[in-house]
């Protein structure tokens, strides 16, 4: 997972490689800091990170950090994800006020709504300084918060199945939409198909129907060993798990 450095490997793929880096940096930090530091702390040292990552994205755009590095390398791409973390430990520690931002669903919507309409003016001076970047993930917090937990009715349900499959097999869809997209339409074009609707449909279906595959034969056998592995250690799984100042699970 060095792609993200790669002059050679500049795709899709990038992203992957910023949140390997970050989850095993996650693995060794946060369940000493769960056990260790208090929420406040956690917040604190979550929210000094977000800053941080920003006054070193500016600070290396500033001198000259070509603007491709700073949007693929890790260390000026950590803050989206350290701000998801945040998000769950405010839902963890303090359910109480993350259930009154839910409350406002409709402006939490509407919010982001805003941030990814800005975001998709595609401004030059967002793009310079990589506001773009902050734009994003600033955008997306809003719509997490209102997306979660979300109880939808009448006709609105067989959406959300739609969205909710498509979200179990997002990943594989990630990595291989691109790969599938081009065989198909490189067979397409091969029958003769010209129309650019019917070579676009084939694409995208080639690739859910890809998507879907992998996770059934791949994704899924290994998050049940996974889960098979865990719960042969539950005693140290419930004490990684408790807050902290709580004591050690029973």
């Amino acid at each position: 997972h060095v792609q993200n450095y790669s002059m050679q490997a500049h795709n899709h793929l990038w992203s992957l490689a910023v949140e390997e880096h970050f989850y095993l940096l996650a693995a060794v930090t946060l369940p000493w800091l769960a056990l260790n530091a208090s929420p406040r702390r956690l917040v604190a040292i979550l929210l000094s990170l977000i800053v941080g990552v920003l006054v070193l994205r500016l600070t290396a755009l500033a001198h000259g950090v070509p603007l491709d590095d700073v949007q693929r390398q890790t260390p000026y791409r950590l803050d989206a994800l350290a701000a998801g973390v945040l998000l769950a430990v405010v839902r963890h520690y303090r359910p109480q006020l993350f259930a009154a931002f839910q409350q406002r669903r409709g402006l939490l919507i509407l919010t982001a709504l805003g941030g990814f309409a800005l975001l998709s003016l595609g401004l030059p001076a967002l793009h310079r300084t990589s506001g773009d970047i902050t734009l994003a993930w600033l955008a997306a917090i809003p719509l997490v918060i209102a997306a979660s937990d979300l109880r939808v009715a009448g006709l609105l349900v067989r959406p959300a199945h739609v969205f909710a499959a498509l979200g179990l097999i997002a990943y594989p869809l990630y990595v291989w939409h691109i790969f599938a997209g081009n065989v198909a339409a490189q067979l397409v074009t091969a029958a003769g198909v010209k129309d650019p609707l019917v070579m676009e449909m084939t694409r995208l279906t080639s690739a859910i129907a890809l998507a879907a595959i992998l996770h059934r034969t791949v994704e899924m056998p290994f998050m049940a060993l996974r889960d098979r592995l865990g719960a042969r250690q539950p005693r140290a799984a419930a004490h990684i798990a408790m807050p902290a100042g709580q004591g050690t699970a029973n």
